[in-house]
């Protein structure tokens, strides 16, 4: 199927005005050139701006109150929708995180006094008011509290808890939970939950920061960052656009929305890269090979690559374990593979450039002679280090723009908080995802499977089927 044709069939969204930063949207002529990743990125960024424009004062307020349970002792229980996994960015020493959150929500912990952050529940549960528990709240795609909930099979049209949520944060999310319609299909493609979740949950926790060291409260954030407080005045011996210390007085977190719009954009500008990692991974699935995803904790962008609504069923997943490097859905496949061979290709999920055991990994793909790709962290600070990093070692790295630690310096925090990484590698994945799509329908006329999850009707038998198809002709 031509670019044109295919392209031109895709469902359009109304353009929204960016405040920052600025942006000319595409006519409807122009998307009809344009490629589908492209119009998947720019479709996300629109629900990003509609989220910016009708949200902004529901997360403001939800970080007070978060602020507010902090400073009084009290526990932030977190089960927001971060994606294929609740935690996705939040996994152990995370780069500018303040840990201020305890993840999960136990009933049994919960006291008055606390706050619960919830858009994820795997059963349904009692009022947390009673217990004195405030909850903020929004949709996500496994739960009835998004249009459609008929779609969902009836134990997920169960999950329902917006009718006790004090604040709700309306991320727009449908309960299909992707937005790429190809000619065809029965479910769409392109999840958008991680991107949606993670812009308004560091959107939050931004503010929340801020708050609790304007009245005193310092928290303690993780990873290895050099210490950046002392004198706000004179900023710390790295680059100055890093090194500016924010106002305790304003509000941070559209601050945060409008930096992690500029990288989100500057995506696009690296559309080289993702097309060449696209044509490599399509060489390898035509050329009888498995496209692995890896990254250092299974909860991160291995998850988000395996078996999620909305993503390519010819994905495996990779992640480190006591015994070395793991796959991660062999449970579900018919067709399994028990290891990495030179048939194969790895796109690794970097959040730090140096993290020494994804280059440990990196090693060990380089020795079975499979080709490896990297998305994610260039820098720390705007700086490649100067010593061994994956992205200088892998064969195509994609996200120049993306750095190791937070985006914001605030007085009295050690460490910057709020990393964009996380945010970056969901959308290059996507776009990369978007790429593979294309070009497999170009070169085979024939759509790759779509994951619907089996949280809707006639998920799991449509996996079964999908997975048939897979194992016998690769995608």
């Amino acid at each position: 199927m031509k670019r044109r044709k295919f392209a031109s069939i895709l469902p359009l969204v109304s353009a929204a005005l960016l405040e920052s930063p600025p942006k000319a949207h595409s006519s409807a002529s122009e998307r009809e050139t344009r490629l589908l990743c492209s119009e998947y990125l720019e479709r996300v960024r629109d629900m990003l701006v509609t989220i910016k424009n009708n949200e902004s004062d529901n997360l403001l307020e939800a970080a007070h109150h978060i602020a507010k349970t902090i400073k009084n002792g009290g526990m932030c229980f977190h089960a927001w929708d971060s994606g294929h996994s609740t935690f996705s960015d939040l996994f152990p020493n995370r780069h500018g995180d303040p840990g201020i959150f305890t993840k999960g929500y136990n009933p049994e912990r919960a006291k008055s006094g606390d706050s619960l952050l919830i858009s994820i529940i795997s059963r349904p549960i009692e009022d947390p008011r009673k217990k004195g528990v405030f909850v903020i709240g929004g949709p996500a795609p496994w739960a009835a509290e998004t249009p459609n909930p008929e779609l969902l099979i009836e134990e997920q049209q169960r999950l329902q808890y917006r009718h006790f949520c004090n604040i709700w944060i309306d991320t727009g999310i449908s309960t299909h939970g992707a937005i790429m319609w190809l000619p065809g299909e029965t479910v769409p493609m392109g999840a958008v939950s991680g991107a949606l979740g993670l812009m308004t949950f560091w959107m939050i926790t931004a503010d929340a920061v801020r708050i609790l060291a304007r009245d005193g409260v310092h928290v303690k954030v993780g990873g290895d960052e050099p210490n950046v407080s002392g004198n706000a005045a004179k900023p710390y011996t790295f680059r100055p656009q890093y090194s500016k210390f924010v106002s305790l007085d304003r509000p941070l977190g559209r601050e945060y929305f409008n930096q992690a719009m500029k990288q989100l954009v500057s995506i696009e500008s690296e559309i080289g890269s993702s097309n060449r990692i696209a044509d490599a991974i399509v060489d390898t699935i035509l050329s009888g090979g498995n496209v692995f995803y890896y990254s250092r904790y299974v909860s991160a962008l291995c998850n988000e690559a395996t078996n999620r609504r909305g993503g390519l069923l010819l994905n495996r997943g990779l992640f480190d374990s006591e015994k070395g490097l793991k796959i991660s859905d062999q449970h579900l496949r018919a067709d399994k593979a028990e290891s990495v061979t030179s048939k194969d290709i790895v796109v690794m999920g970097v959040y730090q450039p140096d993290d020494p055991v994804d280059l440990k990994h990196l090693r060990t793909l380089r020795s079975t002679g499979a080709k490896v790709i990297s998305i994610g962290a260039r820098s720390r600070d705007g700086i490649i280090p100067s010593g061994e990093n994956g992205p200088s070692l892998t064969d195509i790295h994609l996200g120049n723009m993306c750095n190791t630690y937070g985006l914001f310096a605030i007085p009295g925090v050690e460490k910057k908080v709020c990393p964009t990484s996380g945010l970056l590698v969901n959308q290059m994945h996507y776009a990369v995802q978007m790429q593979v799509a294309e070009k497999l329908i170009e070169r085979t006329g024939n759509n790759p499977r779509i994951d619907a999850n089996a949280a809707m009707k006639g998920g799991v038998e449509k996996r079964l089927l999908d997975f048939e198809i897979i194992r016998k002709r690769g995608y």
